[in-house]
């Protein structure tokens, strides 16, 4: 009984896809049908002539064409008669000569002698570029053969003539503290009154 009904509902089910591909060839043949009719057929433009649908839409493409075409070529004529702008002037520059000095830069108008080693860049229209920086060689030092430690030791002369005197002893038998500056006691700054 299962098979009977599962095959009948196969066979109703091919009987539809059957109707319905006939239906929609016969719907695609009824299109084209009027299609072309449509082009086949003659209308009446705003100005009153007989014309066919094809050569109506050719000519309105063509003109189109044609428009589009003649706006290119007008761009293409102004851009190509146009003339470019002019170039920009150089405004000359001052001259200016800058250097380190200690943390900052400084700049100078014409470049400073003797500082060409600390030279940070230089710029300008006219400017001439600095002298390159030379290395100088160090004073040299002569030693003076009188000035050295054993002639000095052997020329040196004494400053006291005489030796000076002994100390007096204190005859006073009192024995007094004195006290010395360098291990006084000092007193406690916590108490100390506060200002």
């Amino acid at each position: 009984m299962r098979t009977l009904l599962l095959f009948g509902v196969i066979a109703s089910l091919a009987a539809c896809t059957q109707q319905e591909a006939k239906q929609d060839a016969d719907a695609v043949n009824q299109q084209l049908a009027e299609d072309a009719n449509y082009v086949a057929s003659e209308t009446k433009d705003n100005a009153g002539l007989v014309g066919d649908n094809v050569s109506k839409q050719t000519s309105r493409v063509a003109d189109n064409v044609r428009d589009s075409v003649k706006k290119t070529n007008r761009k293409v004529r102004d851009w190509w008669l146009t003339p470019l702008p002019p170039e920009p002037e150089n405004k000359p520059v001052a001259s200016s000569y800058c250097y380190r000095v200690l943390q900052d830069i400084l700049c100078y108008r014409q470049a400073m002698p003797g500082w060409e080693h600390r030279l940070a860049g230089y710029q300008g229209t006219g400017a001439e570029p600095p002298a390159p920086a030379m290395m100088r060689p160090l004073p040299q030092t002569t030693i003076d053969p009188r000035k050295t430690a054993d002639n000095r030791i052997a020329n040196s002369k004494p400053i006291f003539v005489n030796l000076p005197p002994e100390e007096k002893k204190k005859e006073n038998n009192e024995e007094k503290l004195d006290v010395d500056p360098a291990n006084e006691n000092l007193p406690n700054p916590i108490f100390s009154p506060q200002l």
